[in-house]
């Protein structure tokens, strides 16, 4: 790497660090305004409120690193274009492909950044910031929810598990409650197929219950039955606002128990290959930015093609939401959806990028 590749990164990172700075601080304060309408409803005071906000920090980091790389990227070809340091560049020989190669460098570097986020960072911060909002802030029991399978917990004087919680499409799988007498004792088991919401209750599907507190036990089947309960209210609330956030390994481990049921996996493909997909959405992102903004004409403007260059950033998202939206539906398939856009800009950025090098 030589001195002027240095220099270029030094400029690049320098505003990655500045405006994501920026964003993060616009994001804590929107999410603040956000907790507002808890605020009085669990007394939280400032400080609470202070630490709570600080988990939001490091969650918010990947989905706004995008466009902090749009944003970081435009501002850097815009000074190289402006102080002529990049037309010094091409004057004495040098390619936009080779003025690319720090960018796109640093991207690969925040790529793996990003994946080791979803891997490590992200459930623990998640974990650690339902813990606090669980205990310090509404005074409850903290479930320690790890993983969305095989889950134990107590409530009241029911040891209850779960084999499978699904937040995205709202059913809780195979639960075993065990009622317990005074001596800590099992005096009955009950077993729920499915259980899904029904407005303010829930809807358990095929419930067996044995009654083994007497000398010839009873079991009692019924297909339907209608009950309240906090305990999956909790439970599903928790992972519905965490279900974006599960690391890949989680989402790997909920597509082959629902394969496994014989049961559709789009939503958790589409979540699971959202994450690659955003990783891979930085080099993608620099690719096509970059090049849109050398020019070396004479009708060349700084503010238009700064503004073409983040329309094209803006363009990207749009079809990225489209694919989304056609992936959830199942109209295609979660690889094509999430990958397609990042195929379709890529090459656009390299038809342009060659385009610039012709007319220069």
């Amino acid at each position: 790497m030589n001195r002027f590749d240095r220099y270029i990164l030094f400029i690049f990172i320098k505003y990655i660090f500045i405006v994501q700075f920026l964003i993060m601080v616009v994001t804590m304060f929107a999410s603040a305004l956000s907790h507002l309408k808890d605020f009085a409803k669990y007394s939280i005071t400032f400080p609470q409120l202070i630490k709570l906000e600080l988990f939001t920090l490091p969650m918010g980091v990947n989905s706004v690193l995008p466009i902090t790389i749009v944003v970081s990227t435009i501002v850097t070809v815009f000074i190289l274009m402006r102080s002529k340091e990049l037309l010094a560049f091409v004057c004495i020989g040098g390619r936009i492909r080779r003025f690319l190669a720090p960018f796109v460098v640093a991207a690969l570097f925040t790529s793996c950044f990003m994946l080791f986020f979803e891997y490590t960072i992200y459930p623990n911060v998640r974990r650690a910031q339902q813990k606090y909002m669980t205990e310090r802030i509404k005074k409850q029991k903290y479930v320690d929810q790890r993983t969305l399978n095989n889950l134990w917990t107590m409530d009241n004087n029911k040891l209850v598990y779960i084999e499978f919680l699904d937040p995205l499409n709202n059913v809780v799988w195979n639960i075993t409650e065990y009622m317990l007498n005074d001596n800590f004792q099992v005096d009955m088991v009950k077993t729920i197929q499915k259980a899904v919401p029904d407005e303010d209750n829930w809807t358990f599907i095929n419930v067996q219950t044995a009654d083994i507190s007497v000398t010839q036990p009873s079991i009692k089947n019924v297909p339907k039955e209608f009950c309240d309960s906090s305990l999956l209210n909790d439970l599903m609330s928790l992972s519905a606002k965490g279900a974006k956030q599960l690391a890949p390994s989680e989402m790997f481990q909920a597509i082959v128990i629902l394969k496994k049921r014989g049961l559709g996996t789009v939503n958790y493909e589409m979540l699971l290959g959202s994450k690659y997909a955003n990783a891979l959405s930085i080099i993608v992102l620099i690719i096509v930015v970059a090049p849109i903004g050398i020019d070396f004409s004479r009708r060349y403007s700084p503010i238009k093609s700064s503004v073409f260059s983040f329309f094209f950033g803006i363009a990207f998202w749009a079809v990225l939401a489209v694919f989304e939206s056609l992936g959830n539906s199942a109209v295609v398939p979660p690889f094509i959806a999430n990958f397609t856009p990042h195929l379709m800009f890529l090459t656009v950025g390299i038809v342009i990028m060659y385009w610039r090098e012709k007319a220069h």
